[in-house]
């Protein structure tokens, strides 16, 4: 690797070597050093197959596992080998990297990207997978939903990838415009080879009875905003559906996972594995003032890379300007910022209800610990509509009328973790 310090097929074996040997942050550690050295001198990010295989190693992906060679006796009659060939131990860690991100993928598959950064989320990746598999010869129904930023499309991608060998149809829709999903159907149809019809309605049938005579598949529909959406594209059979989405009310469909913002240790060890030089203190008063959004953390991390700030200069401009960092900072893998995922939230509330607009103004308004302090006691019974309303110009009733319009909307949450907005939202105008 002196000699040729640029070839990223050796960068792959270092990291699969170290990986194998237990040796999983060093692992991490060689993959940072190797993007820095590849944007210093050449200005480009890692291959796809290097950030294939760093993604897989902070999953921890059984793929990745040594096995030791096993002799199997030839079957009798055919010269061949009993079991499936696998390569050979002494193989090039390259070719085993490139068997991880092509080998497992079926056919039918257009799931976007991994995040090579993608962190944390181990216990709900794993209780979304049981819920998926509890039931069988059943059409199963899970909805993650949670805040704008909050990371669900990034775990439906993860799960999506980190569990391909089970399915044998993988079909990602984008579901934010119930109008363009026939038409991505259309194109799962002309993956399986369906004939054409002269309708979208007709091949969606198609598509439709097609996935009910199968098993081992999986829709994915990303951002769907009403259940009623999706009814008419709900095969049965034996598959399973994925729903994302900001609101909450998915439990006519199926089951519901709620998620929430990250741990701060997961939120500083994303910091730090995109930041190399940020120290665990300063990683930790920049989590805080994100909120451990996702999101934010991905922004921030991404405008300290472009612009080369000190992350404790950036800091400190955050503290005081924050709202206008929050619209800075291009982060691949999610399709708006942090700034514009807010505003387009408050736009769809003043369409669909612009009478609790005022409610998130006056939230907006109120320092972060009060607002928490206040979906805080509210969600754990200790305070009463009647009480928040002496803080609102409505009356008791009004206030929970609307308290419940802006959670299924995804502005607010009154779980364990109660939170409204993004981190130093302002109000809204």
């Amino acid at each position: 690797m002196a000699e040729y310090p640029l070839q990223e097929g050796l960068h792959r074996q270092l990291l699969l070597s170290l990986y194998r040997s237990g040796r999983q942050a060093e692992a991490l550690a060689a993959y940072q050093r190797t993007r820095k050295l590849l944007a210093e001198e050449l200005g480009i990010d890692p291959g796809h197959a290097l950030q294939e295989l760093q993604g897989a190693i902070l999953a921890q992906d059984r793929r990745l596992d040594w096995t030791p060679p096993t002799e199997s006796k030839p079957t009798v009659g055919t010269g061949t080998t009993g079991v499936p060939p696998r390569p050979a131990d002494g193989a090039p860690a390259a070719a085993a990297a490139d068997q991880l991100q092509t080998a497992r993928f079926p056919d039918a598959w257009n799931v976007p990207l991994r995040n090579p950064h993608f962190t944390g989320r181990a216990g709900l990746l794993e209780q979304l997978h049981q819920r998926l598999h509890a039931g069988e010869h059943t059409l199963v129904v899970q909805a993650l939903y949670g805040l704008g930023g909050v990371g669900k499309t990034q775990l439906a991608i993860e799960y999506a990838h980190r569990f391909a060998a089970d399915y044998d149809l993988v079909w990602w829709v984008n579901a934010e415009q119930p109008a363009l999903i026939g038409d991505q159907f259309a194109q799962l149809a002309d993956k399986l080879g369906l004939p054409t019809t002269a309708t979208v309605a007709g091949t969606i049938e198609l598509v439709l009875g097609e996935l009910r005579r199968r098993s081992g598949w999986l829709l994915v529909f990303d951002n769907a905003e009403r259940p009623q959406h999706l009814a008419p594209y709900q095969p049965g059979g034996a598959g399973h559906v994925l729903v994302t989405s900001r609101a909450s009310g998915w439990g006519a469909l199926g089951g519901r996972l709620e998620v929430d913002v990250l741990t701060r240790p997961e939120t500083v060890a994303l910091l730090q594995r995109r930041i190399p030089e940020l120290d665990a203190r300063l990683a930790d008063e920049l989590a805080a003032e994100l909120g451990d959004l996702p999101l934010a953390a991905a922004q921030a991390a991404a405008y300290l890379e472009q612009t080369g700030l000190p992350p404790a200069a950036y800091l400190g401009r955050f503290r005081t300007r924050r709202a206008s960092l929050l619209a800075k900072g291009d982060v691949l893998g999610y399709q708006e910022r942090l700034d514009t995922t807010w505003t387009l939230s408050l736009e769809r509330l003043r369409t669909d209800s612009p009478a609790a607009v005022p409610l998130t103004r006056t939230f907006a308004a109120l320092a972060d610990p009060t607002r928490r302090a206040i979906l805080g006691r509210l969600a754990q019974g200790e305070a009463t509509v009647n009480e928040l309303a002496e803080l609102f110009p409505i009356s008791g009733q009004a206030v929970s009328k609307h308290l419940k319009v802006l959670e299924r909307a995804g502005l607010i949450t009154r779980g364990a973790r109660p939170s409204f907005g993004p981190p130093g939202s302002r109000p809204p105008h």
